[in-house]
């Protein structure tokens, strides 16, 4: 029925995307936040609203309460005083987003595109105070518009596309990209929408006359667009309804306006689409209490709004009559705030209900929990902890949290909530959910804690390929099928992108890359097996993380200056990438300042440390910091340069996250391992292909201290060490890291690495051992060690096949 081969768009779309480029490029250029239109506008609308409410706007003060929830409205306010001058109402980005709403508005109506009320886009709703003012579209805008071939009379599909790749970038580029950023608002490229739906026609019966889709984090409306558009295509008579939930105001009236055109263009033709787009958060719900688990919660839902509790199983038109009793407003613009006022509180309560969704497609936001508002966060946690997302325990648990992405909560309400029997859910999500050891555990249970599965039926591996300018993650698009069991192999595709633009992809299967653990990373099998061809399982060996200053590594981090007997004479490095501190030069005792192994000091074969690391630790018992009294007595000169930033390292959350129970100067994942004079040590971050392995040999030496970019193996001789190291560095455990690993290579690799115990019997393990030697030797001298890396890779092979 449907071709899902990926293409950039159509030919229609490609000869338009020039004039696009210019269209989007002149309009930005005139009517953009950094524009000096832009900024009068904005001060006008500032002065009206000041004139008619003074600082008592009750829309503002909706707007304050739903957006505060979500964005750091103080740091939004910051990037937006760089280009325009501050409001008298302290909101720079209410403002900005009301001169977003009003200059849609004029796009919409200079397209003579009209709702059905034919009442302005922005009408009941968070700026719906835009209809108490009266402002004039500029003449510019008018003149670019009239260029435009967006004429829907002609009922054209590839204008509906046209339109809201318009309207996509006009929604990211009108307001500056650091602020896109803040929000995680990342545009998703025309061919990869298109390819997205291309998929989900596929798997929809066909005879289905009758569809319902919903995009649950909907932006500027692309998908439904672009999916209302390929409907017209089919030219089958088809009725949908498309809907969609945002928690951006803005993004709400770009995907309203995207529908009513989309609308327009296809009416009287044999599909006829209904939409319903709602300002709601489709994720957590709203509960009396935040002690609910994250589904069908038994308390009503309710919102606390100007000191007033709405339930929604009270009549929401009495509520919102209270309400607005009580404010101080003028007869028409109070009539005016009751409509934005209950649409506000219908929406929000929108998303608690059943949606029964025969197709789900989107792009969720991409934020880990780390990046969620502390006031979200906190809303969010006691739901999300209840869900079978998470399933580590102790220190893991507490990586896994931070870095769990929260569009896995979107995928996992979906399927709870949003979708009918036997749905199709396809969305655009980081790779890592599928492929990440710790933090994508849960989610490839593929099931919610109701028992209702969302099983992958297919994966699209878009790694190699730029799909987000401004981002770095990798992405991937993920089919699945609501209900049925679970099963393994899937179709697994890997795209890559040529230097001419062209698409190229390698078709298999794929599945777990431990058969016998179903939620293990999800990788690509080789063409034409349903397996691997080595053997995967647990290493006899456990991996250890490097020390984590907890955030004081502009302190700890020391540069050695000179040395003098029982003391030495360093400087901390008082920058990082993401922190400052001041800088101290001072003498201290040796005895607590060690080599320090960095991430950038690691290479195949060879590992030279470039600093100095300050630890108030005793190798003999390594597990807790030396108490402060103890301290002050064995080391006062260290003891002293540390009290120096006391303050700071108090103030480290790492130090609060494990309830500052040891001294402030204490630090993280450290213990026997870190102190054993010998161990294998490879480089955490910035994995390409092949693991930066190495061995440390400190035997009667001080002990070098890996940091958190290292990761080691503690060994009791040098033999095992280096046959440990042959081992991980061969080809053949390359191949297996490759199918799954992103930049990062963490101790769960040994996870999947069937290596055994060192045996001074094997004439294998020996070989090995002895051919690390010689490959460190080399590596040392600066010489290849092409021969011998040759030779170890013979050998583990033998050693992963044979079992």
């Amino acid at each position: 029925m449907v071709d899902v081969s990926l293409a950039d768009s159509d030919s229609a779309l490609q000869e338009n995307s020039a004039a696009l480029d210019v269209l989007v490029s002149r309009i930005i250029h005139h009517l953009s936040l950094e524009s000096s239109f832009a900024i009068s506008t904005i001060s006008a609308l500032e002065a009206k609203a000041s004139q008619i409410w003074g600082k008592s706007n009750p829309w503002f003060a909706l707007w304050r309460e739903h957006c505060k929830s979500y964005f750091d409205i103080e740091q939004a306010d910051t990037i937006l005083g760089e280009i325009m001058p501050p409001t008298s109402h302290g909101c720079n980005l209410f403002f900005a987003q009301s001169y977003c709403a009003l200059l849609l508005n004029w796009i919409m109506e200079i397209l003579q595109i009209e709702g059905n009320d034919h009442k302005p886009i922005y009408s009941g709703t968070l700026f719906g105070w835009l209809e108490c003012i009266t402002l004039a579209s500029p003449i510019e805008l008018d003149a670019l518009l009239s260029t435009s071939n967006w004429q829907y009379s002609n009922k054209s599909s590839v204008a509906i596309k046209q339109f809201s790749n318009f309207l996509a970038r006009l929604y990211q580029e009108v307001m500056p990209p650091q602020l896109r950023h803040l929000l995680g608002e990342y545009y998703t490229p025309s061919w990869l929408i298109d390819y997205a739906i291309g998929n989900a026609h596929r798997e929809i019966e066909r005879d289905k006359r009758n569809l319902h889709v919903l995009d649950p984090a909907v932006g500027s409306g692309g998908f439904l667009a672009h999916y209302a558009a390929d409907l017209a295509d089919s030219g089958q008579s088809i009725e949908a309804r498309l809907c969609g939930f945002d928690i951006n105001p803005v993004a709400v009236l770009f995907c309203t306006a995207n529908l009513r055109y989309a609308r327009a263009v296809l009416s009287g033709s044999c599909v006829r689409i209904e939409f319903d787009v709602r300002l709601a958060d489709s994720v957590v719900d709203p509960v009396i209490d935040y002690e609910a688990p994250l589904l069908f919660s038994p308390h009503a839902y309710s919102i606390n709004l100007f000191g007033n509790l709405v339930v929604n199983d009270e009549s929401l038109v009495e509520a919102t009559q209270e309400i607005v009793s009580n404010l101080c407003l003028l007869s028409n613009d109070k009539n005016l705030f009751r409509v934005s006022l209950l649409n506000y509180i219908d929406d929000f309560f929108s998303a608690t209900k059943n949606q029964n969704a025969d197709v789900l497609v989107g792009n969720p936001p991409w934020i880990s929990w780390d990046g969620l508002s502390p006031i979200y966060r906190e809303r969010v946690a006691p739901q999300w902890s209840t869900s079978s997302l998470f399933t580590s325990k102790g220190w893991n648990a507490k990586v896994a949290a931070g870095k769990t992405d929260f569009s896995s909560l979107f995928v996992y309400r979906s399927a709870e909530r949003f979708a009918s029997p036997n749905a199709i859910m396809i969305f655009v999500l980081p790779l890592s959910l599928f492929q990440s050891r710790l933090s994508g555990q849960g989610f490839r249970s593929f099931k919610t804690s109701s028992g209702r599965s969302f099983r992958l039926i297919r994966l699209d591996d878009f790694s190699k390929v730029k799909v987000f300018p401004d981002a770095v993650n990798r992405t991937s698009l993920g089919v699945f099928r609501l209900d049925g069991c679970v099963s393994f192999p899937i179709q697994y595709n890997r795209w890559a992108r040529s230097n001419n633009g062209q698409f190229t992809n390698e078709e298999a299967t794929g599945g777990p890359i431990n058969p016998r653990d179903p939620t293990s990373p999800i990788v690509q099998y080789d063409k034409g097996s349903s397996s691997l061809d080595v053997n995967i399982g647990k290493s006899d060996y456990r991996a250890r993380g490097g020390v984590n200053t907890g955030g004081a590594n502009t302190i700890l981090q020391l540069n050695l200056l000179a040395e003098r007997g029982e003391f030495v004479t360093i400087q901390n490095t008082g920058k990082s990438r993401r922190s400052s501190s001041k800088i101290i030069t001072a003498e201290v005792e040796s005895a607590v300042v060690f080599p320090l192994l960095c991430g950038t000091d690691m290479k195949k074969w060879k590992a030279c440390p470039s600093k100095r690391i300050l630890l108030m630790y005793d190798p003999a018992h390594p597990k807790k910091a030396i108490q402060a009294n103890i301290a002050r007595e064995l080391y006062p000169k260290a003891f002293s340069f540390l009290c120096q930033f006391k303050s700071s390292l108090e103030s480290r959350k790492e130090y609060h996250r494990w309830g500052c129970s040891g001294p402030f100067y204490e630090v993280y994942r450290i213990g026997p391992y870190t102190f054993s004079p010998i161990k294998v040590v490879w480089q955490h971050t910035g994995y390409k292909r092949s693991l930066n392995i190495s061995v440390l040999d400190d035997s009667g030496d001080q002990i070098t201290i890996p940091d958190q970019k290292a990761i080691i193996i503690p060994c009791e001789s040098s033999e095992e060490a280096h046959y440990i190291c042959a081992f991980l560095g061969s080809d053949v455990v390359s191949g297996i890291l490759n199918r799954y690993l992103g930049t990062d290579a963490s101790t769960h690799i040994m996870d999947y690495i069937s290596m055994r115990k060192y045996n001074s019997q094997s004439v294998n393990h020996l070989e090995l051992s002895s051919l690390s030697v010689t490959a460190h030797k080399l590596a040392g001298a600066g010489l290849s060690t092409i021969g011998i890396e040759a030779e170890i890779n013979k050998i583990v092979s033998e050693l992963l096949s044979g079992g």
